[in-house]
């Protein structure tokens, strides 16, 4: 019979067998937010920057949004940091950066698990309502809002539903938006959006940039330059050759494009005085109308539209 003085863990402990350390996932320190109105561009400027050999872009991505949407981050934070007793953050001296920042990571790690180690893209338009919040928990990234005239969206947006071929996202669109069938609402969703990538890009001018989507159209290499000078990269040709050749996500398929100003003509006297009356401070504020027209189109319709 064996000795059992002899066997290894006779009347002993034994160390458990050492370990490699848990290697943490890696992160993108710098993603990239392309922010702004829904039907502004903002996927057609992701998929042609995600041509850059640095970047990367997938679909619109919305959890976000819901996540930390109405600052129910920031509150989580502030309710235990008020909550009486040793509570572990105050105890710790976690202010409420390092917590958004902390409770960033892993989302970005999920993200950056995709990228296959290039600089991700998220261009969903819902951001732009949660930017300043984002900017906590993404604390090296960067801001682009595409800005395109409210005429051109707003048309876009109501000829949105005609454009779509998934009968489901239809249906989504028309449920959860309104702004695909109603021309009020269409012109409350580009001034919100708008008004507040404005306000983000004015409050964090180290972090964002405003890009103008005729700026796109007209000069597109110039425009991208500018771009990739502002993201830190290297400037490359393939982005503004694939923004030049595609109409992604577009409305209107191959059928010619009105200009803003061509469209306002197609447009009756209601529709001129809701938008007038619901996005024509926000159309004044970007450049889009002078204040003589702005002048001009109060007079032409009267209070209230």
């Amino acid at each position: 019979m064996a000795d059992r003085n002899h066997l290894p863990d006779a009347g002993r402990a034994v160390a458990a067998p050492a370990q490699e350390p848990a290697r943490l996932p890696p992160v993108c320190p710098n993603p990239v937010f392309v922010i702004g109105s829904p039907r502004s561009g903002t996927t057609a400027l992701a998929r042609a920057l995600a041509k850059h050999s640095d970047l990367w872009a997938s679909g619109e991505t919305h959890v976000l949004f819901h996540l930390f949407r109405g600052g129910y981050a920031e509150g989580a934070f502030d309710r235990a940091i008020d909550s009486p007793g040793p509570r572990w953050l105050r105890v710790e001296d976690v202010s409420r950066e390092e917590f958004l920042a902390h409770l960033g990571m892993g989302v970005n790690a999920l993200f950056t698990s995709r990228s296959e180690g290039r600089r991700w893209i998220d261009h969903t338009p819902l951001n732009t309502l949660i930017a300043d919040t984002l900017a906590a928990v993404f604390p090296g990234a960067s801001f682009v809002h595409i800005l395109r005239d409210g005429r051109e969206v707003i048309n876009s947006m109501l000829n949105f539903l005609d454009s779509r071929l998934d009968p489901a996202v239809a249906r989504f669109v028309e449920q959860e938006s309104g702004w695909a069938t109603d021309m009020r609402r269409a012109c409350a969703e580009w001034r919100e959006h708008v008004d507040a990538a404005t306000g983000f890009c004015d409050e964090h001018t180290d972090r964002a940039t405003v890009v103008r989507y005729e700026e796109l159209v007209a000069a597109p290499a110039e425009t991208f330059g500018r771009i990739h000078r502002f993201l830190g990269i290297a400037n490359e040709e393939r982005p503004a050759r694939f923004f030049s050749s595609r109409r992604i996500n577009s409305s209107f398929g191959e059928r010619p494009r009105l200009s803003a100003s061509q469209l306002w003509e197609t447009w009756d006297d209601e529709w001129r005085g809701t938008f007038a009356e619901v996005a024509g401070a926000t159309m004044l504020a970007c450049g889009y109308w002078t204040p003589s027209e702005a002048g001009d189109l109060a007079d032409a319709t009267g209070p209230g539209g």
